[in-house]
């Protein structure tokens, strides 16, 4: 026991300690057998001697039994080869002494010096996790038990045990040497680049594509092989041989002295006529061309003149006529273009020929000739050529319509088309339903007629055309097919939904109105119609559905809209959409009703005025036609003096009609009364009114008001613009102590009251455009307007001039002066809707 409890790290030791002494006791017991007489000799002979005994000198083991000290075994009665006694047991490969019973008190489960619990094994005295346990050995936690034995984990591989050489891929083994990157090569490939490349490919340090080979290490285009060698870029490969491409003639290599002509090499002739053809021998009857490279091979003695013509000149054309060489210029080559010619006839390619003969004092040049061939390719196809215009027509009317046929090139015999309409209830053929066109007048438009049918079915618009069809001994013409466009038949018993009147207003005094919704055909069943606006928000329908019967269809149907939005005065004014749908059977199916433009007003005036704010303000105005009115601003008051208090002059009016096609901005500044200078020293009234002195007693002139189609602010800034200004209304002259002062408006402003007064502005001339001029001292202000009004230079005893007003893009303009007190204003009426 004491033995058998040795730990697992002396268990080695133990091993071989037992093993000597088991070897010992089987000495023993063979030596007593020996002295008792017995033989006991036996071999591993593959054979068993029959009758062998002990002590017959032939004694042979069984197949299934080992020789043991020159004993006979069976393998599973053997501990580590060796036999143990009776009273020992063979644990791990070693024969040690049974451990017997349990000393009384110790516990069954006791484990050498241990006791283990359930989720232990012994396994040599010692407790170890039963599920580390594997066979007869412990695995580490780097491990796996597999068939009994442990091995390591990261050689398992989907329940098999990879080999040294070997790698887990895809829960496959495969040989270590085949793993490339993410990929596994196979045996007719390698690793390169973390990639897998068949080794067929693989030249040098390179990898050839599909359209290489290798070379010597290097990867070669295929179209640079040639037999056995590889041929540069200058190069071709010609009968196996890499040759200079500039030596390629047709199907031969010229020799480097030769010459390539018409395709074949040949020695340079003393005197010849030399042509090069710079692109293919081409053209079409479309009228392209192609052009041929003329020189001379040799230096003529004397002018050379060449002679071009063409011999089919219904094909092809040639220019120029003749061209000549001197001694000079006979290496410099000159032109020829030669043209295709159109012609009406199916005749697929034709060759002609460029022909050149030479005259010369020169004996090597003259009558030498030359011949190019050229083919001119057919532009002409066997078509029907209709000419057609789809067109409504009624049903009931006398209108006709026309549509022409010709052929779009000349036969070689009669044709003959037939005429037949897709619909004859709808549209038919007057006159011959066939056309002939002969060789003579194959080019000539023949004209066809056709006439609507009247039926008595609501069918609505129906499409037809007319069908063609050819007949002819010439294949190229025969059996040829071709359509007009559609021709819209439209139906006299068309239905439709009507809703009257065809446009409409709504304004504040007017807050609702009426309208009428009615079939124009009988319905074969009920037809359920829905109203719909473009924003009901503005425009509500008292009701938004009607039914109309086949009994009660003539009956137009009454719905009431109202102005649910009525908006503020200076709001945008809107306009809205009223339509309708129809819905039934037969001709009405989702049939749509004429739209009614309906204007929404939220006003029948606006009047504007926020002087003193000196801000442009903007409205809103539909089409229709509108009165614009302006009123400019009083002049200042004057100060504190002895006498009776005078005022500023008035501010002027102006009026005008504008006419508006279509929605628009416009933009309004009303002009300001001048404040106490007392109060106020330095005060600028709005709009070009001319400032108060802020130091005595000089009263500043009163603000222009003004209407224009742009937003530039005030009066001043559009001295430039002075065509976007409707109309201007002219402030009046700041008052002295002692004198009034000028009148706003009107064509020209009024002068200031006294002797050295401010002067009144006309339509050119004043202080600036725009501005009145600022009063100084106890000298009033001049007013504003078209051109503002001058000061006055006569102290108390004199008034400020008044500004100018104005009358612009508009009609029916008026302009009165002085009618103003105190601030300006202005007014935009509805007077046409």
């Amino acid at each position: 026991r004491p033995i058998a409890r040795a730990t697992k790290e002396n268990s080695g030791y133990l091993t071989a300690q037992l093993m000597e002494i088991q070897m010992a006791k089987h000495k023993l017991w063979i030596a007593a057998l020996l002295i008792a007489g017995w033989n006991l000799g036996c071999d591993d002979a593959s054979s068993t001697a029959s009758g062998s005994h002990p002590g017959d000198d032939s004694c042979q083991c069984t197949d299934s039994q080992v020789c043991v000290e020159d004993v006979c075994y069976d393998p599973k009665d053997l501990c580590n080869g060796i036999k143990c006694a009776d009273s020992q047991e063979c644990v791990d490969n070693v024969c040690t002494d049974s451990p017997g019973e349990p000393e009384p008190g110790e516990p069954e489960d006791k484990c050498g010096e241990q006791t283990c619990d359930e989720t232990e094994t012994c396994l040599n005295d010692t407790c170890v996790a039963k599920d580390k346990v594997c066979g007869n050995t412990v695995c580490l936690d780097i491990e796996l038990c597999h068939n009994d034995s442990c091995v390591p984990k990261d050689k398992m591989c989907n329940a098999v045990v990879c080999k040294e050489d070997e790698s887990c891929q895809t829960e496959i083994c495969v040989p270590k040497d085949k793993v490339c990157g993410s990929q596994v090569c196979t045996d007719t490939q390698s690793c390169r680049d973390s990639q897998c490349v068949e080794q067929e490919k693989l030249c040098g340090t390179e990898v050839c594509t599909d359209a290489q080979i290798c070379v010597t290490g290097q990867c070669i285009d295929n179209t640079r092989i040639c037999g056995d060698a590889v041929c540069s870029a200058s190069q071709v490969c010609h009968d196996g041989t890499c040759v200079a491409a500039a030596h390629i003639c047709g199907e031969s290599v010229c020799k480097d002295q030769q010459i390539c002509v018409n395709d074949a090499c040949q020695d340079p002739a003393p005197a010849q006529i030399q042509t090069v053809l710079e692109a293919a021998p081409v053209v079409s009857e479309s009228g392209s061309s192609v052009q041929v490279s003329v020189s001379l091979t040799t230096q003529p003695t004397a002018d050379v003149r060449l002679s071009i013509l063409s011999d089919n000149t219904k094909e092809l054309t040639v220019s120029p006529a003749t061209m000549t060489f001197t001694p000079e210029n006979w290496e410099t080559p000159q032109v020829i273009e030669a043209t295709g010619v159109d012609d009406p006839l199916i005749d697929g390619s034709v060759k002609s020929n460029i022909i050149i003969a030479s005259a010369s004092e020169d004996t090597a040049y003259a009558g030498l000739s030359r011949q190019i061939a050229i083919t001119t390719e057919d532009d002409d196809e066997a078509k029907l050529l209709v000419t057609s215009t789809g067109m409504s027509l009624a049903e009931n009317g006398d209108e006709t319509a026309q549509f022409t046929v010709v052929l779009s090139a000349q036969p070689t015999a009669e044709v003959v088309i037939s005429l037949a309409s897709s619909d004859t209830s709808e549209l038919t053929i007057l006159g011959s339903d066939k056309l002939i066109f002969t060789a003579d007048q194959w080019n000539t438009p023949q004209t066809v007629t056709l006439k609507p049918e009247d039926d008595s079915v609501a069918d609505g618009i129906q499409p037809v055309f007319i069908k063609l069809t050819s007949e002819s001994e010439d294949a190229n013409f025969n059996l040829l097919e071709a359509e007009t466009e559609n021709y819209n038949i439209t139906d006299d018993e068309t239905p439709g939904v009507v809703i009257t009147p065809s446009a409409t207003t709504l304004t504040p005094d007017a807050a609702q109105i009426e309208v009428t919704i009615s079939l124009t055909a009988p319905p074969v069943a009920d037809v359920v119609v829905s109203l719909a606006t473009t924003n009901e928000t503005t425009a509500a329908l008292a009701e938004t559905t009607f039914t109309f019967t086949p009994d009660n269809w003539t009956e137009g149907q009454k719905v009431t809209f109202s102005n649910t939005d009525p908006m503020s005065a200076a709001a945008a004014l809107t306009t809205e959409t009223l339509s309708a749908i129809a819905m039934g059977e037969g001709a009405y199916e989702n049939i749509k009703s004429n739209e009614i433009a309906l204007k929404i007003y939220a006003m029948t005036s606006i009047e504007l005025e926020k002087a003193r704010t000196c801000e442009m303000q903007r409205v809103t105005l539909l089409p229709g036609k509108y009165k614009l009115e302006a009123w400019g601003a009083q002049g200042g008051l004057d100060g504190p003096g002895n006498g009776p208090i005078h005022v500023g002059g008035k501010g002027g009016y102006a009026t005008g009609v504008i006419e508006l096609s279509e929605k628009k901005d416009i933009y309004v500044m009303v002009g300001a009364f001048s404040l106490d200078f007392n109060n106020y020293p330095g005060f600028v009234p709005c709009n070009g009114g001319g400032i108060n002195s802020g130091s005595s007693t000089g009263a500043g002139g009163g603000g222009a008001t003004h209407i224009a189609a742009t937003e530039l602010g005030e009066l001043p800034n559009y001295e430039d613009s002075k065509s976007d200004v409707y109309l201007v209304a002219g402030g009046g002259g700041g008052a002295g102590d002692y004198a009034e002062g000028g009148a706003g408006g009107g064509e020209t402003g009024g002068n200031g009251v006294g002797s050295n007064s401010g002067a009144g502005a006309t339509q050119t001339t004043g202080f600036k455009f725009g501005q009145g001029e600022p009063a100084s001292g106890q000298n009033p202000g001049g007013g504003g307007g078209w051109f503002g009004g001058k000061r006055s230079n006569g102290g108390v005893n004199a008034g400020g001039g008044g500004g100018s007003g104005y009358i612009g893009g508009v009609l029916n303009g008026e302009m009165t002066a002085g009618v103003q007190d105190g601030d300006g204003k202005a007014k935009i009426t509805v007077i046409d809707n």
